[in-house]
């Protein structure tokens, strides 16, 4: 199982659980890319009526679904100690709450190649002895996980898993295919839903509810009336009368304002004035200018130059 001269060292076992979450994930991510390729190869087996083909690849789909569900238990296991090495590392032997996970770890080791896996099962028989990893290794307790020991067995697969697997092939890919062998025919006529045969209901054959009435004949409540409301009793019928206080017919106009014949005249329009115009202002002659004569003045540029 390993040297008898390891020592347990807990920030080790620490690191090799997280790097062995994280291979454990890369695996995982790797098994469902080749899932997909698989199935478009399955798809266009099933186009070209490749049965047999067909049913020997759906073989490896399923031994990669198995191990990606195998996987994702050791994920959580390998989480689950690594919040605990403290406790491990306390313990002179292995906790009651911890064996299944820790043996579970330990058997998966020698099935899945991962050295993260490998240096934590030999740091654990550095702590608990070699001793315990060996009955781990060979599940002479019984103690691994039933899910992990069955997942991680490559079987093949029987012949109905095998047809429930390609029918969910071609129904995720839309493919109308139905298996030549009579057996296999069998088998996924027994798989088939139910056609439905109209509403919701009816293709779930949900009986009705018997304390529900017919539709549209819902009787009334016993304390209100169906038709025909009664008026209140103080309530007046027919035409309202008018007010006491409201005078009818012809209003008179009020007393304090006079009719229109009454009005007194207009003031007579006052014309206004037209505005005074103003002359305008002599011109004054400035003593300062001077009259410049072009002649003279081409001459004093002559003389200039």
């Amino acid at each position: 199982m390993g040297n008898t001269g390891i020592q347990f060292n807990q920030s080790q076992l620490k690191a090799n659980l997280q790097m062995g979450i994280s291979r454990l994930t890369l695996m995982k991510n790797k098994r469902i890319n080749q899932i997909s390729i698989a199935k478009d190869e399955i798809a266009t087996l099933l186009h070209s009526g490749k049965e047999e083909m067909a049913m020997v690849k759906v073989e490896s789909i399923i031994n990669h679904e198995n191990f990606i569900t195998a996987v994702e238990v050791l994920i959580m296991f390998c989480a689950q100690l690594n919040e605990r090495v403290f406790q491990i590392a306390s313990a002179s032997k292995c906790p009651p709450d911890l064996n299944i996970t820790i043996e579970t770890i330990i058997w998966a080791s020698t099935k899945i190649d991962s050295k993260e896996l490998v240096e934590v099962r030999q740091n654990i028989g550095a702590k608990f002895g070699f001793d315990f990893c060996r009955n781990a290794a060979e599940n002479r307790d019984g103690q691994v996980n039933s899910i992990v020991r069955d997942k991680l067995v490559n079987t093949v697969p029987d012949e109905e898993t095998k047809v429930v697997k390609i029918q969910e092939i071609a129904s995720e890919k839309r493919i109308d295919f139905v298996f030549k062998h009579h057996i296999r025919k069998e088998i996924q006529n027994s798989h088939m839903p139910p056609p439905s045969q109209g509403g919701f209901c009816q293709a779930n054959n949900f009986p009705p509810s018997n304390n529900f009435p017919p539709p549209n004949n819902f009787p009334p409540p016993n304390n209100f009336p169906a038709s025909n409301f009664p008026p209140p009793n103080d309530f007046p019928q027919g035409n309202f009368p008018p007010p006491n206080n409201f005078p009818q017919g012809n209003f008179p106009p009020p007393n304090n304002f006079p009719p229109p014949s009454n009005l007194p005249p207009e003031p007579p329009r006052t014309e206004m004035p037209p505005p005074a115009k103003f002359d305008a202002l002599p011109s004054v002659p400035n003593p300062n200018y001077q009259d410049f004569d072009i002649d003279s003045l081409e001459e004093r540029f002559k003389r200039l130059k």
